[in-house]
């Protein structure tokens, strides 16, 4: 049985699309311990869970591969997730065992078996909420409605100067001197504004959306 709430849930997905965004190999083992390091305590067990029950619907294009693989408790198998187009067994990162509450309080400085569920360490993670890549194939960049309905926006609002330095975070070269949120709830900028070459990747964190290279 999978015991995430709907934050640890929140963020196992928000890690597992930085793997799937950078294109790499995966276990259960790798991305809990990612997220433990970030200072959030889950079960790998749970993460698994997760990664089984999910995967085929957020990443339709990575498939799972049993692997061998040796740590602490000994030789072992684990289901390694990677990409349809590659090669499971150029995979080498596996001597892999998973984060003990030791040493995440080491690290973090409390005992996650101890604190309230959904602790994080005094660095605070940022949760992620939703992300997604502008490809450089078009003059505007357009912000999903997912992403302005959570920024309390809605159809045919107007986004002045003075919101837009509020919301949007990036290196811009100028400023729309406004904006109007479209009917179907999405906003779309000049992309030569954006002073990023190439693909987009519009992120909304803490609820301010950055523009970062993708």
């Amino acid at each position: 049985m999978c015991n995430l709430t709907q934050t640890d849930e929140t963020v196992v997905q928000t890690k597992v699309m930085d793997f799937i965004s950078n294109k790499k190999m995966f276990t259960s083992v790798h991305v809990a311990n990612a997220i433990k390091t970030d200072g959030h305590w889950v079960k790998n067990s749970d993460v698994a869970e997760w990664l089984r029950g999910n995967m085929h619907m957020l990443a339709p294009h990575y498939q799972k591969t049993s692997i061998a693989v040796s740590g602490a408790a000994g030789p072992g198998r684990a289901s390694l997730y990677h990409a349809s187009v590659d090669d499971p067994t150029t995979f080498t990162d596996t001597q892999i065992n998973a984060m003990t509450p030791d040493e995440f309080k080491r690290i973090h400085g409390f005992d996650p078996l101890t604190m309230p569920a959904g602790t994080t360490s005094s660095t605070n993670i940022k949760v992620i909420c939703y992300e997604c890549v502008s490809r450089d194939n078009t003059n505007r960049i357009r912000i999903p409605a997912k992403i302005v309905k959570e920024l309390g926006l809605k159809p045919f609002n107007t986004v002045t100067n003075q919101k837009f330095s509020n919301i949007f975070s990036g290196n811009f070269k100028s400023i729309p001197s406004s904006l109007r949120v479209h009917s179907d709830g999405r906003i779309s900028i000049p992309r030569n504004i954006v002073d990023i070459k190439g693909d987009v990747k519009i992120r909304l964190k803490n609820g301010i959306v950055e523009f970062v290279a993708a």
